[in-house]
C-alpha cells in the first residue's frame, strides 16, 4: 500500500490543549504513531477504514505494539464510529445502530467461553450481511487460528498481524517518541535503550517520560549515563542487565590503562555521581557499608576536580561503560 506516503500529510495532530500538556497524552492520530516495517500495514487498514475504504478488518499482535493506537486514531477519523471492548460490545450490541461504524478491542478476551462466542459470532455475522463497517482487535503472541472461528465470513475480511518490533525498529520508535515528547537523545544512549528496554511501546514511553522530569536533553556521555542510572528500575527487567556490574568489571579491566587510578574508587564515583544509584545499592553489589561508598566517591570526586588527567580519564571511562553496555 502507499496510502502513507501520499496521505501522511492530511491527519497532522492540531494543537494540543492546556490539559493534554500536563497530562502528556495527546488527542489520538495517524500522524503520533510510528510507522515500522512490523505495524505499517496495520497503520495503513485503520487509515482505510477510517475513510470507508475497508468495511471488515482484524488485526492482530502482542501486547503493548500499538493496537490500542491504532484503534484510538481509526475511531478519531472515523466519523460517528463507536469503540469499545468484545465484552461491552456483547451487552450494548442491541443498542447500537447496525449502520454505525464499530471498532471492537480485546477481542481475545472471548477466546475459550464457547457461549459469548456463538453470541459475538451471530451478532459480527449480521453486520457483516448489512455491509456495516465492522474493525477488531485480538492480543496474542501468535495469530488466533482457532481465535478466527469468531469471524464470520472470514474472505471477506482483510486481516493484519503486528509482530513485536526488533531492535532497529525499536531504536525507531524509541527516536520518533523522543521527537513526539520534544526531547534529544543521543544515538548510544538510543542504541542501549533499544537493546536493554524492550519492545513495548507503554514501556519506552514511560523511560522517556521520566528521563523528562529531569532534562529533555540526552546526548553526551555523562548524560547518557545518567539515564541509565535513572532508568535502572525499567531496565533491571532484563535479567542480564545490571549496571553496577558492567561498570566494576569495567574499572578491574582498565587498571593497566589507568594506573594511578583507584578503580573502585572510580566506580563508586561513576555509579553514584555520575549513574545517580543510591549508595546502598552500590553498597550492596560491592558488599561495603554505605558509608564506605560515600567516601571512596568523594575520594576520586576530589581528584577528578584537581587533576585534568583522572577527568579525562573518567570521561574515557565513561565511554568504556556505554561500549560494555552495547555488547
Amino acid at each position: 500500500m502507499a496510502i502513507l506516503s501520499d496521505n501522511w500529510q492530511l491527519t497532522q495532530e492540531k494543537t494540543r490543549t492546556l490539559s493534554e500538556v500536563f497530562s502528556c497524552t495527546r488527542k489520538p492520530s495517524f500522524s503520533a504513531l510510528a510507522p515500522l516495517p512490523s505495524n505499517v500495514e496495520a497503520i495503513e487498514a485503520g487509515l482505510l477504514f477510517s475513510r470507508g475504504m475497508q468495511q471488515f478488518v482484524s488485526i492482530c499482535g502482542p501486547s503493548g505494539v500499538g493496537k490500542s493506537e491504532i484503534l484510538s486514531a481509526t475511531h478519531a477519523h472515523c466519523h460517528g464510529a463507536a469503540l469499545m471492548s468484545a465484552e461491552h460490545y456483547l451487552s450494548v450490541r442491541t443498542r447500537i445502530s447496525p449502520r454505525q461504524p464499530l471498532i471492537i478491542d480485546d477481542c481475545q478476551e472471548l477466546l475459550g467461553k464457547p457461549r459469548r462466542m456463538v453470541m459475538f459470532r451471530s451478532a459480527l455475522d449480521r453486520r457483516v450481511r448489512g455491509g456495516c463497517p465492522t474493525m477488531l482487535s485480538f492480543t496474542c503472541d501468535q495469530p488466533p487460528t482457532n481465535g478466527f472461528v469468531v469471524i464470520p465470513q472470514s474472505k471477506r475480511w482483510a486481516k493484519y498481524a503486528i509482530e513485536a518490533p526488533n531492535i532497529d525498529e525499536r531504536l525507531q520508535l524509541i527516536n520518533h517518541v523522543a521527537k513526539q515528547e520534544q526531547m534529544e537523545i543521543g544515538p548510544v544512549l538510543g542504541q542501549i535503550l533499544a537493546k536493554w528496554l524492550g519492545g513495548t511501546g507503554r514501556g519506552i514511553l514511560g523511560a522517556l517520560h521520566r528521563l523528562k522530569l529531569e532534562q529533555t536533553s540526552w546526548t553526551n556521555s555523562r548524560d547518557s549515563l545518567r539515564a541509565c542510572g535513572i532508568l535502572d528500575a525499567y531496565l533491571s527487567g532484563n535479567p542480564q542487565w545490571d549496571l553496577r556490574h558492567r561498570t566494576l568489571r569495567t574499572a578491574l579491566a582498565c587498571e593497566s590503562l589507568f594506573p594511578d587510578i583507584n578503580p573502585q574508587e572510580m566506580a563508586c564515583y561513576t555509579l553514584i555521581r555520575t549513574a545517580s544509584l543510591c549508595e546502598h545499592s552500590v553498597a550492596q553489589y560491592m558488599d561495603q557499608t554505605p558509608g564506605h561508598c560515600y567516601v571512596r566517591a568523594n575520594q576520586f570526586a576530589e581528584l577528578r576536580r584537581t587533576t585534568p588527567s583522572v577527568a579525562q580519564a573518567h570521561h574515557q571511562f565513561v565511554e568504556l561503560v556505554l561500549d560494555r553496555l552495547l555488547r
